[in-house]
């Protein structure tokens, strides 16, 4: 009984020690693919993020799109030559690739050394149709033309018809509230399709008041100017673009919003008559909704689509 139970000890050993390097191997195996997979994940994100980024400027200036997505990589430890980067200004799009030769380590007792590890990402620049921080304008909806100026707001007489000096009504009515949105942008979410209130007279005073504010926060040196400015630069007033929607007679008294655009404003309004607010229309990309069908005025949102 003695020697059956050596034998049957003895043959577990043996098959022990003959699957035990398969049992390592597999072992190996699951710890190197672990660390490569999470090698994939941390690609795809830096892949990810680098193609929003450079989408941002993909419409109005794909060197600096292209510069912004290898900075970014670079910025997190991915060389050039591990990177592709496409950019198409007429779809307003990054493309970013990303491919890098990774070590096996446990594995190499099974004869595998390196594996090549890809991610790749693409963003498009849409049109936003949901924007939150808007000021409290209307410009009738054309095709608007880059570094052309027009005028956000009217003086006496207005020029938009009875009462419509170019203000709308937003999260309430009177000076007070028009002042405080177009000093600090609407705090409410708009959306395409929202029917909005004109909001009406000249409102002379409120309107040189909020613009003197914006231009006092502008800490930068040397000043924003249209030619040279950030993103966030506060003579940015971003509007929505809208047609003409309850009317009677020559009076509007409402618009349905169809987009929103982007104007440097380079003045101080004046007072009376002169109470006007002119900008300079730019391209420019903020956080809002966004939808590929949505008509783009300029304004424009990233978004991840299939590469």
């Amino acid at each position: 009984m003695r020697k059956f139970f050596k034998k049957e000890d003895g043959a577990v050993l043996m098959l022990f020690a003959l699957l035990m390097p398969v049992i390592l191997g597999c072992a190996a195996m699951a710890v190197d693919f672990g660390i490569q997979y999470g090698s994939k994940v941390r690609l795809q994100n830096i892949a990810q993020a680098a193609a929003l980024a450079a989408s941002q400027d993909a419409l109005q200036d794909p060197s600096l799109a292209r510069d912004k997505a290898y900075e970014y990589l670079h910025l997190n430890g991915v060389q050039a030559h591990e990177a592709q980067v496409e950019i198409s200004q007429p779809e307003g799009s990054a493309y970013v690739a990303v491919t890098r030769e990774s070590d096996y380590y446990f594995a190499r007792i099974l004869g595998f050394r390196t594996a090549d590890i890809s991610a790749n990402a693409k963003a498009v620049s849409i049109g936003i149709s949901s924007f939150t921080g808007a000021a409290p304008l209307g410009i009738m909806s054309e095709d608007f033309v880059y570094g052309q100026k027009y005028k956000l707001k009217y003086g006496s007489p207005p020029e938009l018809g009875s009462g419509n000096f170019g203000a709308l009504r937003l999260g309430g009515s009177g000076a007070n509230n028009y002042e405080y949105n177009l000093k600090h942008g609407y705090p409410g979410e708009l959306k395409v399709g929202d029917i909005v209130n004109i909001e009406p007279g000249n409102m002379s005073g409120p309107t040189r008041r909020a613009i003197e504010y914006r231009f006092a926060q502008d800490n930068r040196i040397p000043p924003n100017t249209f030619y040279d400015h950030d993103r966030d630069a506060p003579q940015i007033l971003y509007v929505p673009v809208v047609e003409p929607y309850g009317v009677s007679g020559s009076h509007v008294h409402s618009v349905r919003i169809l987009g929103f655009a982007a104007f440097f404003v380079t003045g101080i309004p004046g007072s009376g008559n002169e109470s006007e607010i002119e900008g300079y229309f730019i391209r420019t990309v903020k956080s809002g909704g966004g939808s590929e069908d949505q008509a783009n005025y300029g304004l424009t949102t990233s978004r991840l689509v299939n590469p």
